[in-house]
């Protein structure tokens, strides 16, 4: 759990993120599970895109089956545990309330369809980690038009 001091509540702990620069307003990272995660929550919209395997996704009190290709978007302060029986391989995408806030955007407010397997959205979270991993000389401008252009795809489609 990297960029993050853990806080224990209960049974899950809360994560307040910490994002290293201004200039990325994102954290964003593989992750690998083959029997589950830690229990958490944090005030910062997430997305789970499952690259590959089956598991199990617990929001709140909701479990739902994933596989790849879906997509768990992961409301402000809502408690979630990824389980699985196989490895599987996720992309974590957690995006900063600041950013979205100077965009007019209050993740805390709004909710998403937790379960999503859209096309259209894993091609722009694979077009988000290309541009991540890349070096071109307009990354910063290119990774945060691409985060917009995420969660504008969310608002209009996926807004419950």
């Amino acid at each position: 759990m990297n960029n993050s001091i853990l806080l224990n509540y209960g049974n899950a702990v809360f994560e307040p993120h910490v994002f290293n620069s201004s200039n990325l307003p994102l954290i964003l990272h593989n992750s690998y599970i083959d029997n589950c995660d830690i229990a958490n929550f944090h005030e910062s919209l997430e997305l789970l895109y499952f690259k590959y395997g089956k598991g199990y996704v617990k929001c709140g009190e909701t479990v739902y089956n994933v596989k790849a290709g879906d997509v768990v978007v992961v409301n402000s302060y809502v408690t979630h545990q990824t389980f699985s029986d196989e490895k599987i391989k996720r992309v974590c995408l957690i995006i900063d309330n600041n950013f979205c806030k100077y965009n007019d955007l209050d993740v805390s407010c709004l909710s998403f369809s937790p379960l999503i397997n859209d096309k259209i959205l894993n091609s722009q979270l694979d077009k988000l980690v290309e541009i991540y991993s890349g070096n071109s000389e307009f990354r910063y401008l290119e990774i945060k038009c691409a985060v917009l252009n995420i969660l504008s795809y969310l608002c209009h489609n996926y807004k419950i």
